[in-house]
C-alpha cells in the first residue's frame, strides 16, 4: 500500500515587529506592522525594488522585477513586477 504524500503548509513567514522601524531598501517606515514575505528575495534582481502604498493605503508592498526582466537602460521591468514582502499595519 503506498502513502499519499502529505502536503505542506504555506511557507510564507510572517513576523510582526512592535515600535520599530525599517530602514531597509532606502526606505524608512515607523510604527507597529507585521512583515509577511510572499515571494523568496533570490527570484528577483536587487536593481529593481519599489516601495508602493496598497490602494487603500493600509499596507506598504515591496515590488521588485523577476530575474533577467530587468532592463537597467531603461530603468523598466519587461515583464511586470511582483511582490517581495508586504508591511500591514497593527492597530
Amino acid at each position: 500500500m503506498v502513502r499519499p504524500k502529505k502536503r505542506r503548509g504555506s511557507r510564507r513567514a510572517t513576523r510582526c515587529r512592535i515600535g520599530r522601524r525599517i530602514s531597509k531598501y532606502g526606505k524608512k517606515i515607523k510604527g507597529t506592522f507585521c512583515e509577511a514575505t510572499q515571494t523568496p528575495l533570490r527570484a528577483f534582481d536587487r536593481r529593481s525594488f519599489r516601495w508602493k502604498r496598497s490602494r487603500r493605503g493600509r499596507a506598504w508592498l515591496l515590488i521588485g522585477c523577476p530575474k533577467y526582466s530587468w532592463q537597467p537602460q531603461k530603468n523598466t521591468c519587461s515583464t511586470g513586477t511582483k511582490v517581495h514582502k508586504i508591511l500591514r499595519r497593527v492597530t
